[in-house]
Formats: C-alpha cells, sequence, structure tokens
C-alpha cells in the first residue's frame, strides 16, 4: 500500500519524519487509485506508525520502512508491566484523518486495513523469536496474544469510531500455514481471529480475512476459517480459486496475480497473459474480485498494475 508514493512524488521519510502524516498518507493513496482505477482503496499506508509500539523503524528515501529493532525482542515481560499500553491519540488521530481524507475524496470502497493479533504480535517480539516461544513459553505466548490483541483493537476501535469503512481487511501475514502449521494455525490464529471479528461484528461493515499459505490444500485450516463470520476470503499465492469455492461457499472470494512472480518480475506481456488466464479459469465463479495475490509497495511498476486493472476492466469471457 506504500506505492501511491511513488505516484504522489513523496519520500517515505515525508511521511514519517514526524509520525505519520495523515493528509500525505491519503494524497498517496489517491493518486494511486485514481491512476489504476481500482473499485476500492487502503484508508491509511499504516494501521500505526510502529514506532509508537517502541519498534525502532528505518525510513529509506525511496524505498519500503523496515523494523530494526523489535521492542520486546529483550524486554519480553514489557507486557505485564503495560496491560494498558495505549498507542498515543495523536499518532491514532493522524490514522484517522487519512481515512477520512480518502472517504471524502473518492467514491470507491474504503478499506481499513487491521494487522491479525499474531501479525503484530511478530511485529512487537520478532517473528523468529515468536516462533521459538510458541514452542518454549506456550504460557507467555498466551499472554502475548492477549496483549496485542488489545492493542490491535485499540487502534482499530478508534478509527471505526470515526470513520466507519466498506470493509474491514485484516491480514495475516504471519497467519501462515505453511510457516506455522496447520495446528498452529487452529490452536494461536483462529481464537484470536474471532476475537477480532466478533468485535468488528458490532459495526456495519464487511470482514475480510487474508491469510498467507496454501489454504486450498488444508482442510484444517479451512475448517477453522469457514467457522470466522467473514464476508470475503483474500487468497495468496498458490492457491486454488475453484477449491476455494467448493470449501467456501458462502464467502466472496479475492485474489488474482501472484505479485512478485507476475508483477515484480514479470514484463508487461505476462502481465496481460497471466490476467487473462486468470479472469478464463475463474469467470464461472461467482462473487470474484481480481486483485493482486499482496500488498503492492513502492518499487513495484505502478504501470504494470495499471496494465492488470486495464486488461480486467477490458475482459469479456
Amino acid at each position: 500500500v506504500t506505492l501511491g508514493m511513488d505516484i504522489a512524488g513523496y519520500t517515505t521519510n515525508e511521511l514519517f519524519v514526524n509520525g505519520l502524516d495523515g493528509e500525505k498518507s491519503a494524497r498517496s493513496l489517491l493518486a494511486l487509485q485514481r491512476y489504476v482505477g481500482t473499485d476500492a482503496v487502503n484508508g491509511s499506508v499504516v494501521w500505526i506508525d510502529t514506532r509508537e509500539l517502541g519498534n525502532k523503524v528505518e525510513y529509506p528515501s525511496h524505498g519500503i520502512m523496515y523494523t530494526t529493532k523489535n521492542v520486546l525482542s529483550d524486554d519480553p515481560d514489557l507486557i505485564y508491566r503495560k496491560k494498558k499500553f495505549n498507542v498515543s491519540r495523536e499518532s491514532i488521530d493522524q490514522v484517522i484523518l487519512s481515512h477520512r481524507i480518502v472517504r471524502e475524496s473518492t467514491d470507491a470502497a474504503l478499506v481499513q486495513h487491521i494487522p491479525s493479533p499474531i501479525s503484530v504480535a511478530a511485529s512487537m517480539r520478532g517473528f523468529e523469536q515468536f516462533l521459538m516461544d510458541t514452542m518454549s513459553e506456550p504460557d507467555y505466548v498466551d499472554d502475548l496474544l492477549r496483549f496485542t490483541s488489545r492493542v490491535d483493537w485499540h487502534v482499530a476501535e478508534a478509527v471505526m469510531d470515526e470513520v466507519l469503512p466498506d470493509m474491514c481487511l485484516i491480514s495475516g501475514a504471519y497467519d501462515n500455514i505453511d510457516v506455522i502449521g496447520t495446528d498452529m494455525f487452529e490452536k494461536l490464529s483462529f481464537p484470536t481471529m474471532e476475537g477480532l471479528i466478533k468485535r468488528i461484528r458490532r459495526y456495519d461493515t464487511n470482514v475480510c480475512f487474508h491469510p498467507h499459505g496454501k489454504i486450498s490444500d488444508s482442510g484444517t485450516a479451512q475448517r477453522a476459517i469457514r467457522n470466522l463470520k467473514l464476508d470475503c476470503l483474500y487468497y495468496g499465492e498458490y492457491n486454488d480459486p475453484e477449491v476455494l469455492r467448493k470449501k467456501f461457499p458462502k464467502f466472496s472470494l479475492m485474489g488474482g496475480l501472484d505479485t512478485f512472480t507476475t508483477i515484480a518480475l514479470g514484463d508487461v506481456r505476462r502481465v496481460i497473459d497471466d490476467t487473462k488466464t486468470h479472469l478464463d479459469s475463474t469467470s464461472k465463479i461467482e462473487n470474484m474480485i481480481f486483485t493482486c495475490s499482496c500488498s503492492v509497495d513502492r518499487g513495484l511498476s505502478h504501470e504494470k498494475i495499471k496494465t492488470m486493472i486495464d486488461t480486467v476492466k477490458g475482459y469479456r469471457s
């Protein structure tokens, strides 16, 4: 979702020099949406500036921000000393401002990005350490996920109270069955997701979950996801949409081109061909939403993203 900075002409530093700049966040997202012509747009380039959580983050001028120090890497017991851990209202207000400007500036559907509690835990603890904790400190992991669920909802609720999105997109970059395994997905990911979705359901909006990994091959993951009260499943790379449609008949499905192999590595001709191939194979599947397999960040070719969207709009089965 940082690709819009390239279109708008902002450096990454400009958006984060004194914390997230909500106005520039919105302008960059709107610039991308207007350029490529999507039907939906994110409300903010980030769910929160993770420096607010205590992380140390670098912001390369024309690169993607990255964490250099996870706040809980050396001090895991911080969660017990900060049970009422709150992100500053000033930082949340910038996220709200970004959503509000986007809402007021386009008729495209407004999407609020909310990371899964496991994704927040991975951001604060470090993913490798988190995985080790699941084996050596399972009680700590339970406490950590209760903590990150509170932090997650503290931000999400504040935004939804001010600007109601058309859809909440819960990203599960670390809820990846190919990495954490199906047992951990069922034991840790599913309960935290269930709690988050229950809270979102207090609001009149739609809920979409974007887990990573090959869901179409995992009966365990399919059973867990079926029990979530979702409106849409956003599947990632290497999944079979026909299998997913049979397994999830009540959900809309969202997916499409592999962001890395087709858009990052392929040429324009491949983007066109792969888009048409995907549309040919899914044209008879109801309630399909076409998109990339994952987020689009600065450095990717916005011309190829536009080519993909133009191909979809011009497609006739």
